[in-house]
């Protein structure tokens, strides 16, 4: 009794061995196509960077730059000082300024933006959030005190074009959800 009786066909090995070949170039297609779907949304990401400080002994600056490749769409702001939590830095800034100059602003020269819910920075925005100027004191009590307190911490969410969302908190980004 014979199993096995059948000539070696090599039009069926020749067939077999195209669609094996066929089959394997669409999976690598497909991972080429997810890699680069990967490294197109990374060509996106914003990065928010956070800086400020005392210059020339009496001027107080805080701002924040996009600094990545891509815009940032600004989903929640908070910023907490001696537990309290403030919504914008402008407002933690201003309330500073209340509690050590009272409430006369034209006393001295200040600029405010603010990053806010809903806002937009572009690629390579920068945004003066809080200028003081001409008031050593309150320059140095923001600048020095505020600023390095062991209480003071923001946390920034924001998403890019694709909405993966990132949090900035302390200037330690998180990448808390890619799409």
């Amino acid at each position: 009794m014979k199993i096995f009786n059948h000539k070696l066909n090599i039009e069926l090995i020749v067939g077999t061995v195209a669609i094996l070949t066929s089959v394997i170039s669409i999976f690598i297609y497909l991972e080429q196509l997810k890699m680069s779907r990967e490294q197109q949304k990374a060509s996106v990401y914003p990065y928010l960077w956070f800086e400020g400080g005392v210059y020339d002994n009496n001027v107080f600056h805080y701002e924040v730059d996009n600094k990545g490749v891509g815009p940032a769409f600004i989903k929640n702001v908070e910023v907490y000082y001696h537990q309290k939590k403030y919504d914008s830095f402008s407002k933690l800034f201003t309330s500073e300024w209340v509690r050590i100059n009272g409430s006369n602003f034209n006393k001295f020269p200040y600029y405010f933006d603010d990053l806010e819910t809903g806002s937009v920075m572009k690629i390579g925005e920068e945004k003066e959030l809080y200028v003081l100027k001409n008031n050593q004191i309150l320059a140095q009590h923001l600048g020095y005190q505020v600023m390095n307190d062991s209480s003071f911490h923001f946390k920034v969410l924001y998403e890019d074009v694709y909405g993966g969302r990132f949090l900035n908190y302390d200037n330690k980004i998180t990448i808390i959800e890619k799409k």
